[in-house]
């Protein structure tokens, strides 16, 4: 099974900020909260998310409203938050998805900066279709 390959799975965090508490272990002098904020900063100034895709091209018409309630504790990161994380801290992250585990294969989704080229450090966490865990090297 990759899990056991990659490393091993931390305690289940229960949080609604589960994604960013999963990324917070690896990212050094920052709180999860943080984190939290510095991506809703990103998307106010409506910087890239992905090449050629800004924040308004990406949240169209909910942009306003998304990143507020992005703010609050208690609402759940995803890919947009994974994407932008990337670019904050120049970091790859590898989400290994747990839920759709067929035959013990689990599908990596990989997540890079824009600028791919200052990658400094990877960051594996699992997903399992409700949550984010953070996934330790050996």
């Amino acid at each position: 099974m990759i899990l056991t390959y990659i490393g091993i799975i931390k305690q289940h965090l229960s949080s609604m900020s589960c994604l960013f508490d999963s990324v917070q272990i690896s990212i050094v002098d920052e709180t999860s909260t943080s984190i939290r904020n510095k991506v809703c900063d990103y998307l106010e100034r409506n910087h890239a998310i992905l090449p050629g895709i800004s924040t308004s091209v990406l949240l169209e018409l909910d942009r306003p409203n998304y990143i507020s309630e992005m703010r609050k504790r208690t609402t759940w990161g995803g890919a947009i938050e994974i994407a932008v994380i990337c670019n904050i801290f120049n970091i790859c992250i590898m989400v290994i998805n747990t839920r759709d585990n067929k035959k013990n294969t689990n599908t990596t989704l990989k997540f890079i900066p824009i600028n791919e080229g200052i990658i400094k450090n990877t960051i594996y966490i699992s997903w399992d279709g409700c949550h984010y865990t953070p996934i330790c090297k050996k």
